[in-house]
């Protein structure tokens, strides 16, 4: 069953799957310069495309408190709109807005 995703103006939003995952990797490695992955690459919930490309995803990850939290990790060359979206998505994820506010469902 496909999942139902969510479209802003620029990205389209959508769950992540295990075929996903080398895409996600070379995201987060590109963003770390290190060539290791370590804990902060988390366990990968979300994502975002623009057109057919992946550009940014959504993580799981435990805080230095202990607590489950999550970080977005996004490619390097997002445009202005494009981060004022992944922003918008950024707070739809901690619960400060809701997604209806500029998110649209889609089939």
């Amino acid at each position: 069953m496909k999942a139902k995703g969510w479209h802003s103006n620029h990205l389209q939003w959508d769950e992540v799957y295990v075929s996903d995952m080398v895409v996600l990797k070379d995201i987060f490695l590109q963003k770390q310069n290190s060539g290791i992955l370590n804990e902060d690459f988390g366990l990968p919930f979300l994502l975002a495309k623009k057109a057919q490309d992946v550009v940014a995803f959504a993580c799981l990850v435990i805080n230095h408190l202990g607590k489950i939290d999550f970080i977005l990790h996004e490619v390097e060359d997002l445009n202005g709109d494009e981060k004022k979206d992944s922003n918008h998505m950024r707070k739809i994820i901690a619960g400060e807005t809701h997604p209806g506010t500029i998110m649209i469902p889609c089939n």
